[in-house]
């Protein structure tokens, strides 16, 4: 007979679940501890291959059947010219229904239709990291005239640490500004008004950025000044609290969204079950610099609180300053390297 202590109500399963969960991200950071022991960290950006097949590992063990994850490019031909992508770290695609232009072990070459999520991973996040990560991901927007109109992709940055400079979240908060107020193809007005469209509107931003024992700034459409607008959210361990398990909300964020396509709510009826208790344990939002929005504008209403309440919140609206000088971008990165 087992001794296993069923759980009393919702309260304990969400706890028991929290802690099962969590024994993913401590997996990670024990086999990156027993490295750091033999080789130090100075040397960590030359093992960012093996921390990538560290996540992969991991997320492996996690999908669907009908999925794969390797690393590689997405190509398609479009206006009667090739279209590559730049390499992504990870990328999970439809093994199922879809067939690679090319594959060699853990490598491919995928057409655009397949692709489902993409994830950059980071031995230790900078400034410079995070503008190189957000650049290779975007590239995959290169083939927004191919994806199906119900075609959810993920594209997350994790990263096992960062730079003694970079802050958490104000520094990863001034990057995502800096990169899509700055974007080109497409432009940040062609992106707010892909926000629009339901079913797409979360094509132009990237769902995650999560730091491993930091915390993790999360992409969501929120409901704000009476209109719908994409806003990052900074989740974080609060004193006195257990710390915010980052590799789990990175990766219930991507299940959802397998499970769930271009509708990232509709999942949570058609899935509840699932869905219940892989949201059982949810992060903690930061006191202060707790989210920015886009296209960035004065706040006046948050939801549809009232009093106090929206004030609190519109207090805690963060927008970024001007963009760090190269000094400081390369002190961060001298950070990283000792």
């Amino acid at each position: 007979m087992s001794n296993a202590k069923e759980p009393a109500n919702p309260e304990d399963f969400a706890r028991m679940f929290a802690e099962f969960q969590m024994t993913y991200g401590n997996e990670l950071k024990a086999k990156v501890s027993r490295l750091d022991q033999l080789i130090g960290r100075s040397h960590w950006l030359s093992v960012g291959t093996y921390k990538e097949n560290l996540v992969r590992s991991v997320l492996a063990n996690k999908l669907p059947k009908q999925f794969e994850i390797s690393t590689g490019f997405v190509m398609a031909q479009i206006s009667g010219a090739k279209v590559l992508s730049r390499q992504i770290d990870l990328l999970i695609w439809d093994a199922h229904n879809h067939v690679p232009f090319f594959r060699d072990g853990d490598f491919v070459i995928i057409a655009p239709e397949a692709l489902m999520a993409a994830i950059e991973v980071k031995s230790t996040l900078t400034s410079k990291e995070l503008k190189k990560s957000l650049t290779n991901l975007d590239s995959l927007m290169k083939f927004l005239p191919i994806y199906r109109r119900n075609q959810s992709i993920h594209r997350s940055i994790f990263a096992f640490g960062k730079g003694k400079k970079f802050a958490f979240p104000r520094s990863i908060f001034n990057g995502l500004s800096r990169h899509y107020q700055g974007c080109n193809d497409p432009s940040f007005a062609d992106r707010v008004r892909l926000t629009t469209d339901y079913d797409r509107w979360s094509l132009p931003w990237i769902d995650n950025v999560a730091v491993l024992d930091t915390g993790v700034v999360n992409c969501n459409l929120w409901y704000v000044n009476k209109k719908s607008i994409p806003a990052y959210l900074a989740l974080s361990a609060l004193p006195g609290q257990d710390k915010l398990d980052a590799y789990g909300l990175l990766e219930r964020s991507l299940l959802m969204d397998l499970v769930g396509g271009s509708n990232k709510t509709l999942a949570r009826y058609n899935y509840p079950g699932f869905t219940n208790a892989l949201f059982a344990n949810s992060g903690s939002p930061l006191k202060s610099d707790r989210f920015i929005i886009f296209p960035d504008e004065d706040v006046t209403q948050m939801w549809n609180l009232e009093g106090e309440a929206n004030t609190e919140w519109i207090n805690a609206v963060y927008h970024p300053p001007a963009a760090p000088t190269n000094e400081e971008d390369e002190e961060e990165d001298e950070d990283a390297a000792e």
